[in-house]
C-alpha cells in the first residue's frame, strides 16, 4: 500500500536522524513520483540531500520550493533561513553516502 505524504515525511525525518539519509531520500523520491506537487516531501528531500552532503542539489530544491506560489509566508521565511544557512556553510570535502 502507498504511504501518505505526511507519513513518508515523518519516516524520512527519522531515517535522517539515524544517519540513514540515503534511505530517507529514496523513500521521499518514491513518494514524490506519486505526489510531485507535495511541498513537504520536496522540503524533506532537500534536507536529506543536505545531510548527504549534496549541497548544490539541496540548494536547487530549495530554490524550486521558493518559486511556488502555494507556500505560506511563515513557511517561506523558514525555508529562506535554511537556505541562507546552507549557502553560508562550507561545502563538504566529499558527499556522504549514508
Amino acid at each position: 500500500p502507498e504511504l501518505q505524504p505526511a507519513l513518508v515525511v515523518q519516516w524520512a525525518d527519522m531515517r535522517v536522524r539515524q544517519d540513514r539519509a540515503r534511505e530517507a531520500l529514496t523513500m521521499l523520491e518514491e513518494a514524490l513520483a506519486s505526489y510531485p506537487d507535495d511541498m513537504d516531501l520536496s522540503w524533506a528531500a532537500a534536507r536529506a540531500m543536505v545531510k548527504m552532503g549534496r549541497r548544490e542539489d539541496a540548494l536547487r530544491a530549495y530554490r524550486s520550493l521558493l518559486e511556488s506560489d502555494k507556500m505560506e509566508e511563515g513557511a517561506r521565511a523558514m525555508l529562506r533561513e535554511e537556505m541562507s544557512l546552507l549557502e553560508k556553510s562550507e561545502p563538504p570535502a566529499k558527499p556522504q553516502e549514508n
